[in-house]
């Protein structure tokens, strides 16, 4: 029983570093706990499933995406920006939950090499799915000028404001005119509706449009700093890989009832950004939540249900558990 797991089945931060430095798989070190800053992403895999984010790479054409090495790379990419972790902090967690039974140092040399134009197609795939899930507002497509860690970027989000499908960085050779307009006609491709463009200046001259574009762009802001760390130091897939958590997060929370329209910031403040341990054991991996103020709402929604069916990863079910029991004292905070 996973409440009755003895500490002493713990290993300590210092031996999975041991374990680490002689380059042994993961997945060898079963039946033990083993702590992790990365207990809370692992929820997320919920929101995997209901996008089919392995076939989605696929349909997207990425890169080594028939060898699952595309994936693996994104979700680790992901689970950093998620769990607010730097690059050099390896965590067993992070492994687990990216599929592999070990990554690189660093991610960033091991990133598949996609372009510009990988990008593209891979945001209008997950925007169609998106789509089809019901998220999109889909009659008009705002956009943000912004600067990502001295980068300018062109944001674009549905009407609702607090999902950005569309991201670039703007170099000397696209112009925000050429890049809007490559997203307007992506856009009415893959939700059947072409967008009236909401600008800066268009929401400043419509009352109807000023707030709620304030609220977006704020929203915007706060979501690009709340998933700041862990970076690749690639912008344009730093701001893809930034993206594609706020959508993930925005198809997690859409049962959650009084939640469903949270900022990103606050469902990863509340929920996600939490540590915790993990174990292996039989082709089960069991998560150990430390507790939050909020978990009552996760457990009436049916979130901390078993997960199954996950193809993609090396253990055939998920099983959450939060707080309390034998590890009450042991989080690492």
């Amino acid at each position: 029983d996973l409440l009755s797991a003895k500490p002493s089945n713990v290993l300590m931060p210092e031996q999975i570093d041991s374990f680490q430095k002689t380059a042994v798989p993961i997945s060898t070190l079963l039946e033990a706990w083993l702590p992790t800053n990365y207990a809370g992403v692992f929820l997320l895999l919920r929101a995997c499933l209901d996008l089919r984010l392995p076939a989605l790479i696929k349909e997207a054409g990425w890169p080594d995406s028939a060898s699952n090495t595309s994936l693996s790379m994104l979700l680790a990419a992901l689970g950093k920006r998620l769990a607010g972790k730097r690059d050099d902090e390896f965590d067993p967690g992070l492994a687990l939950w990216s599929g592999s039974d070990s990554l690189p140092t660093d991610l960033s040399t091991a990133w598949p090499g996609s372009t510009l134009a990988d990008e593209m197609r891979w945001q209008t795939t997950l925007l169609r799915t998106l789509a089809g899930l019901r998220l999109v507002q889909r009659d008009h497509l705002l956009l943000y000028e912004t600067n990502l860690n001295g980068h300018a970027a062109l944001i674009g989000a549905d009407a609702g404001g607090i999902l950005w499908p569309y991201g670039c960085i703007i170099d000397s050779e696209r112009s925000v005119e050429e890049i809007a307009g490559n997203w307007q006609a992506t856009w009415s491709e893959a939700t059947g509706e072409k967008p009236e463009l909401i600008t800066a200046e268009t929401a400043a001259r419509h009352e109807k449009w000023r707030l709620k574009y304030e609220h977006g762009a704020t929203a915007c802001q706060s979501t690009f700093a709340a998933l700041e760390r862990g970076r690749l130091g690639r912008p344009q897939q730093d701001l893809t890989v930034a993206l594609l958590g706020a959508a993930l997060l925005r198809v997690w929370s859409r049962w959650l009832r009084q939640f469903d329209t949270s900022s990103p910031t606050y469902l990863i403040r509340q929920f996600i950004r939490r540590p915790g341990f993990i174990r292996l054991s039989a082709g089960v991996l069991q998560v150990q939540l430390a507790q939050r103020p909020l978990d009552m709402i996760l457990e009436m929604a049916g979130y901390l249900e078993p997960l199954e069916n996950l193809s993609w990863l090396p253990y055939r079910q998920v099983t959450f558990h939060s707080g309390g029991g034998a590890f009450q004292g042991h989080y690492q905070e």
